[in-house]
């Protein structure tokens, strides 16, 4: 039905179409059409635009067709524009009300907004600012401009921020902090360097970047060295004199964080009297080098280690997409169901299990110094591409120059993207209840579940490894790299090293192989 081409007819353009809703239990069409109150149309023009519908339609359906009078009013039109933003995008209300957004109604509905630039790029991304237009826009018969001031600042989210965001959204319950139920408790402590340490022990996945910080650690004593230096100030006056370095290495369930300390002639034989796999308890302050943390040691004591283990209470999926919005994909590749050729992975495909098949560019190779730049997924539903998720995310860091290299994502690409704790809620609801497949899913389950573990995401799906799918259903190639796969089986790879291009390409790979 091509309604458009119908409202170009004169009498027609007194209308204007806003919305269609089809019932396929009961082959209905309710067609929705609004009218300026300054040019009412008659019951003539009424019933000629309903006759003109059903010749349209040609009997395909039972049409109703509804009128709707269309009042330019600037309350109106602000309370539509805080529904908008309540349902769609609650994320941006922490810093954004109607008092930033300015209406001039004549001929036509002009709307200001005033926001951040990162704001204004969220409106953008996922085709918020269509949405946000058609909104308008299919509430009110004259046509509608919106255009955005950026001159304010950001304002970064904190967990008390999420808590101010309206309660109609159930942000507030989805995001609330959870507290942990246990924390690292340590007993018979004696002290062996400087004195009692009173600062309670956190765990090293918990230690920030944060220059000079000063934390206490416990855990498992490993990599015991002692070696010579001569300090820069004796070089520079030409001397020799060697003082001497210890360095160690302190591990507990979530990490291993290296200790230096540069002893007196006393404490030296007392740090060589340490073994590995003994339990101590260090006070230091941070040193970072690169994303390496280290702890310069302030005080070191023996101990008993009572609880080094972290449980988690894990969030739950909230209800809406909230920053990230996935979007539908028509792909015509389809899966054999009826192949003679079954594997194990044949029971997934049934109407109860899904597969999101992702891939994660980002700054490093290292899941745990390394952060995510930029996600690409999609969902399979019975051998089909039925749903994209794509974004870049901000990791709070430069982008090194040979990421950039291969990626061609940039410093400038990333600074006004949503930051992983904005981002992953929405993965996580895109991800919910489905098996995850990668190409090489070791490598990007990793920065997942690392992300997941910090923010309390628990990415415990199903796996599925496209990559050795691949080595077991075509072991004759040369290699195994992505490239080569998709070449062998005639699949169009364009711009690889970009997320969602590399999760589509392997997408259609899993669909072929499984």
């Amino acid at each position: 039905m091509n309604i458009p081409s119908l409202l170009e007819i004169p009498e027609n353009k007194v209308f204007k179409f806003s919305s269609a809703n089809y019932n396929e239990e009961k082959n209905e069409c309710v067609l929705l059409f609004l009218y300026s109150n300054n040019n009412k149309p008659t019951d003539e023009q009424k019933q000629s635009l309903i006759k003109n519908l059903q010749n349209l339609t040609e009997n395909l359906c039972s049409l109703k067709v509804k009128f709707k009078q269309s009042y330019i009013d600037k309350e109106v039109a602000l309370n539509l524009l805080n529904e908008f933003f309540q349902h769609n995008l609650p994320i941006l209300l922490n810093n954004f009300t109607l008092n930033d957004i300015t209406l001039e109604v004549s001929d036509e509905i002009n709307i200001s907004i005033s926001c951040s630039e990162n704001q204004k790029n969220i409106i953008y991304d996922n085709n918020n600012l269509n949405e946000l237009q058609n909104f308008i826009q299919s509430n009110f018969f004259e046509p509608v401009n919106i255009v955005f001031n950026t001159e304010k600042q950001d304002k970064k989210l904190s967990e008390e921020d999420y808590q101010d965001i309206n309660a109609n959204t159930d942000l507030m319950k989805c995001l609330e902090k959870e507290q942990e139920i246990n924390v690292v408790s340590v007993a018979d402590v004696e002290i062996l360097i400087g004195k009692e340490i009173t600062k309670p022990p956190v765990f090293i996945e918990d230690i920030g970047l944060d220059e000079k910080e000063e934390v206490s650690v416990a855990g498992f004593l490993t990599n015991f060295l002692e070696t010579d230096f001569i300090p820069k100030s004796s070089k520079e006056k030409g001397e020799t004199t060697t003082k001497k370095k210890i360095s160690f290495t302190i591990t507990d369930t979530t990490g291993s964080i290296d200790i230096i300390a540069f002893p007196n002639d006393k404490n030296l034989e007392i740090y060589r009297t340490l073994e590995d796999n003994q339990q101590v308890l260090v006070n230091g302050f941070v040193n970072v080098f690169g994303n390496r943390k280290s702890l310069r040691i302030n005080a070191l004591s023996k101990c008993n280690i009572l609880t080094l283990e972290r449980q988690f209470v894990w969030r739950k999926e909230k209800p809406n997409y909230l920053c990230v919005k996935p979007e539908p994909m028509h792909d015509l590749v389809q899966m054999d169901l009826f192949s003679k050729q079954k594997n194990e992975n044949s029971n997934f495909w049934n109407e109860n299990h899904s597969v999101v098949v992702f891939d994660f560019e980002t700054t490093g190779l290292n899941a745990d110094n390394c952060q995510i730049i930029e996600i690409g997924a999609v969902k399979v539903e019975n051998g089909v591409c039925v749903e994209t998720f794509s974004t870049l995310v901000n990791p709070n860091c430069a982008i090194p120059e040979e990421i950039e290299k291969i990626t061609g994502i940039s410093t400038d690409m990333i600074a006004f993207a949503p930051t992983i704790d904005l981002v992953l809620p929405d993965f996580y609801k895109f991800t919910k209840d489905s098996v995850l497949s990668a190409y090489n899913i070791g490598f990007d389950i990793k920065f997942l579940q690392n992300a997941g573990k910090k923010l309390r995401y628990n990415f415990n799906n199903k796996q599925i490894d496209t990559l050795e799918l691949a080595r077991n259903k075509i072991p004759s190639l040369h290699n195994y790299k992505l490239s080569t796969v998709v070449k062998a089986l005639d699949i169009v790879l364009e711009d690889a090293h970009r997320a969602l291009n590399d999760a589509v390409a392997t997408a259609k790979v899993f669909i072929k192989l499984i």
